[in-house]
């Protein structure tokens, strides 16, 4: 009995060999698309966790700005005249405060011996950019300036943070709110914006903005509005 079988050729040896590598190029190319995208994702997670639990601490700080004390019936001299209420951003801030910078002080302990109202080392906060680094002021220096105080790294090294600070402030004639038929400041009328004399609120909002970078891939924007807790007291002269 003749055998009829026959082996394959060489030229549908060498089609199926080209076949076999485009199959095997596609799928590898997909294999690696996908663990891009997988690590993508997880440096983007991790980047945004970051810069979350960063703005959560940034705001939770400049809430407290100008605290005095939790007993103001019996530090009530020391709640008029308020060494703690300055607040400042600065928009160029200094060589080394980077693109911007917030400055402000809060009463941390809720001490006031012998009804002594004085800001002391440890009130001093702030935020900064420094060399992409993003650093919390811990004590000492003034709000007039970001580049004193004793300043420490929030921020891991491998990722380049920008922060911005805007600081919106609106005024309230508490003298005139009072002789107010309604005591509500409706447009136009003089309890807005205070007048010489008269005791006034300044209520202040602070606008953040933090941008981080891992790579030239992988960034990411948030944004926050803080209302600072302790409205500023003042009587204009």
């Amino acid at each position: 009995m003749l055998n009829n079988q026959k082996g394959i050729s060489l030229i549908e040896l060498l089609i199926a060999l080209v076949i076999a590598i485009i199959v095997s190029a596609t799928a590898l190319n997909i294999y690696i698309t996908s663990m891009h995208r997988q690590t993508d994702n997880i440096k983007l997670t991790r980047l945004n966790q970051d810069m979350r639990a960063i703005m959560d601490l940034m705001v939770t700080d400049i809430r407290r700005s100008g605290f005095v004390t939790s007993s103001p019936d019996t530090n009530f001299d020391c709640l008029k005249s308020n060494p703690f209420n300055k607040i400042n951003t600065f928009s160029a801030g200094t060589a080394l405060a980077g693109t911007s910078c917030i400055v402000l002080a809060y009463n941390i302990d809720n001490n006031i011996a012998g009804g002594v109202c004085a800001v002391d080392p440890t009130d001093h906060f702030g935020f900064r950019t420094n060399a992409g680094a993003l650093q919390m002021k811990t004590s000492g220096g003034t709000e007039s300036s970001c580049a004193n105080g004793t300043w420490e790294a929030i921020s891991g090294t491998d990722t380049r943070f920008t922060a911005t600070f805007f600081l919106n402030e609106s005024e309230l004639d508490i003298t005139e709110m009072m002789a107010d038929t309604d005591s509500i400041c409706s447009t136009g009328e003089p309890c807005n914006g205070c007048v010489i004399g008269n005791q006034c609120l300044t209520i202040r909002e602070v606008m953040i903005s933090l941008k981080g970078e891992l790579d030239a891939e992988t960034e990411q924007t948030i944004t926050a509005k803080v209302r600072v807790r302790n409205d500023e007291f003042d009587q204009i002269h």
